[in-house]
């Protein structure tokens, strides 16, 4: 007859809990729920800091993708996360998912925008978003670079939209009244070396500058742009930062079928690509390479929701606001 198993050390048991993976945050829950002990040890306040320094990066939850012809925004959970209330979101139509939180136009309010908080259910509404924001063309995030916001619109241009000039000067007429032209406040950016934009995304650099990342028509290789800042802080040229061979990178059964750059998650700095294998969410400083879930067919874009939601469970456990274990030690 086999002996009976011992117990887990108390020291080592900290170790073992603090590699649950944030990307599953059911796991917590199961864990806290084995005993008191585990739970004691979870619900520590000490034990959330450890464990966010062991994982400092937020893990991608799920993402948000709009259904246009039905005016929904939907949200597609890719780990044991659910949102509160609900995934669907009718009526609306989600432009930006970021900090945590994702951004929707709201048909039924007026035209106007929302943003919601996943983890909590919490929504707020926006008065005053910027004009050039509302427009039909620009479906796509946006990237904020020092006082101007940069969007790629549905016909491929890359616009530079100077917010911080009209929060500076209150109105549009008080901008040109400072001598600034119209130029100034909206403009089109030339893109690298004069081809047209294509499968892109605008996005902000490791170092906070402006990027660009690009898959062009019939090829597997993503290209990297960053633009340079000129002398006297002018803007200056764009400078190719890196290819990334997606076929070095990815499962593709089929050479012939294409990969189609849909998505990017600035809170990681990664971007996401979908092939006939599935959607992969692609880490652009360590090239580490995770799948979301399989192929969704055509889809142009999504937004990916990045949370470290294990933080507010960790909290709750720590406030004991979720059920206690059933086995008692």
């Amino acid at each position: 007859m086999a002996p009976p198993l011992q117990p887990l050390p108390d020291d080592v048991i900290p170790g073992i809990l603090l590699r649950l993976p944030p990307n599953d945050p059911a796991s917590i829950i199961r864990a806290a729920a084995v005993c008191k002990s585990w739970r004691r040890t979870i619900a520590d306040v000490a034990f959330a800091g450890r464990y966010r320094a062991l994982h400092p990066k937020g893990p991608v939850l799920g993402f948000l993708h709009n259904q246009s012809m039905l005016h929904v925004s939907r949200f597609v959970p890719t780990t044991s996360f659910r949102p509160s209330p609900a995934a669907d979101h009718r009526r609306r139509h989600a432009h930006d998912c970021r900090h945590g939180r994702a951004f929707f136009f709201d048909y039924d309010s007026l035209g106007s925008f929302v943003v919601w908080d996943p983890v909590t259910g919490d929504e707020h509404k926006i008065p005053d978003v910027p004009d050039v924001l509302t427009q039909p063309a620009v479906d796509r995030p946006a990237a904020l670079v020092g006082d101007a916001l940069y969007i790629v619109g549905e016909s491929g241009f890359l616009l530079r939209y100077r917010y911080g000039l009209l929060r500076r000067y209150s109105s549009y007429m008080g901008v040109l009244s400072a001598g600034f032209r119209e130029a100034d406040i909206l403009s089109v950016i030339e893109p690298p070396q004069g081809k047209r934009l294509g499968n892109v995304f605008v996005m902000t650099t490791e170092d906070g500058g402006l990027g660009l990342a690009s898959l062009y028509p019939n090829s597997h290789r993503l290209y990297l742009w960053e633009r340079e800042t000129g002398p006297g802080g002018d803007e200056g040229r764009w400078v190719k930062d890196r290819a990334i061979d997606l076929k070095m990178l990815l499962p593709i059964s089929n050479p012939k079928s294409r990969p189609c750059l849909i998505g990017v998650a600035e809170d990681i700095n990664a971007i996401v690509v979908s092939t006939r294998d599935g959607v992969f969410v692609i880490e652009l400083k360590s090239s580490q390479v995770k799948k979301m879930c399989e192929e969704m067919g055509k889809v142009d874009h999504i937004l990916p929701f990045v949370s470290f939601y294990t933080d507010s469970l960790l909290m709750k456990l720590a406030s004991s606001k979720l059920p206690a274990p059933v086995e008692n030690q």
